[in-house]
């Protein structure tokens, strides 16, 4: 069921660049356009519901495959034997070893830190960052 997930996220987000493609021709324009469709992927995806800045290390995976970062799953933790995801207020018992209980998503990183390369780096053709910014399922 994960994969499912990262691959819709990618066609998702394949589909509205290709969009950007086909419809635009000015450069200035089609730029524009892109890292508005980037900055709301890395906002809506990449981002911890909770403190709502841009994951710095590998988030948390909970059950019901939301990410959290481990600063606020150790703060919703914190105190009490039980948590509620704050997406979609499945309760969980806080496990015995904490925040180190929840598995880490690498994938979610290595696709939020290539992202940012493609995005800084203004050599990188529009072709080159479908191909690299993207994990290969």
């Amino acid at each position: 069921m994960r994969e499912d997930v990262y691959q819709d996220l990618e066609g998702d987000f394949l589909a509205q660049v290709e969009d950007i493609l086909e419809r635009t021709t000015l450069k200035s324009q089609r730029d524009k356009q892109l890292q508005t469709v980037m900055t709301t992927f890395e906002r809506e995806n990449l981002t911890c519901c909770i403190h709502l800045g841009t994951y710095e290390k590998s988030p948390r995976l909970l059950p019901c495959l939301h990410h959290l970062c481990d600063d606020c799953l150790t703060a919703l933790m914190r105190n009490s034997i039980t948590f509620r995801c704050p997406l979609c207020m499945k309760k969980y018992m806080v496990p015995w070893k904490g925040v180190e209980a929840f598995k880490q998503d690498p994938r979610l990183m290595s696709l939020r830190n290539k992202l940012k390369q493609a995005m800084s780096n203004r050599r990188t053709t529009l072709r080159q960052l479908l191909h690299s910014a993207l994990l290969p399922w």
